[in-house]
């Protein structure tokens, strides 16, 4: 797990805020007519996600400390995580840091 958060610590970084889509409930839409439906416990889950990675952002967290405070139980979760902030266009792959 440490070595999947040390992952997105070199890897990824947010989206800057200027990038599309530029507000929360277009971002929810976007995710939601691109992400498979799988029950309403899953929109339930991705909503929150996104709505504390908007705010995390704002508030200039790092992604990778956001990410641990989203408590994931292993490397699936955190790659669940990733996977809807790419598809909400709020974070970007990066080349790795030295």
């Amino acid at each position: 797990m440490q070595l999947r958060i040390h992952e997105v610590h070199l890897f990824h970084e947010w989206m800057p805020r200027a990038g599309w889509p530029r507000d929360l409930v277009t971002t929810i839409k976007h995710v939601q007519q691109n992400i498979q439906r799988r029950g309403a416990a899953q929109d339930e889950f991705w909503t929150k996600v996104l709505m504390s990675a908007w705010d995390a952002r704002e508030k200039r967290y790092e992604l990778a400390d956001w990410v641990q405070s989203q408590d994931p139980k292993n490397a699936y979760q955190v790659a669940e995580i990733m996977k809807i902030l790419e598809i909400g266009w709020m974070q970007k792959k990066i080349s790795q840091r030295t």
